[in-house]
């Protein structure tokens, strides 16, 4: 990371569940990653999620490849992990990132 980007660097974006969904239905929708536990997952996600708890999140998504212009969506149980997500992703350079908060902030159903 150079010097300049130390301070150009975007922080995430808060983004509510309509824009979201709109998102999710265009041709080119984010990445959505739940970073709750796979149990906590697995009682109820947003439908098209990607489940990479927090706990080995920039692991994983060093491992995915991603092209640091893709837009990413964050989501946890209550906003707390989904903030620590955020702040891995951007200081791994990501330079669209939105963080929906807690999974209660959805509000167009789960998927089991």
């Amino acid at each position: 990371m150079s010097f300049f980007n130390l301070f150009t660097q975007k922080s995430s974006s808060k983004i509510s569940d309509k824009k979201l969904k709109e998102m999710l239905e265009s041709s080119t929708p984010p990445l959505l990653i739940d970073v709750r536990t796979p149990e906590e997952y697995s009682r109820g996600h947003i439908s098209k999620s990607k489940n990479i708890p927090v706990q080995n999140f920039e692991d994983s998504i060093k491992k995915m490849g991603l092209k640091l212009d893709s837009p990413i969506v964050v989501y946890c149980q209550s906003g707390m992990r989904a903030s620590q997500a955020s702040k891995i992703l951007n200081k791994l350079g990501f330079e669209e990132i939105y963080n929906l908060g807690g999974i209660g902030n959805w509000s167009y159903g789960l998927k089991r």
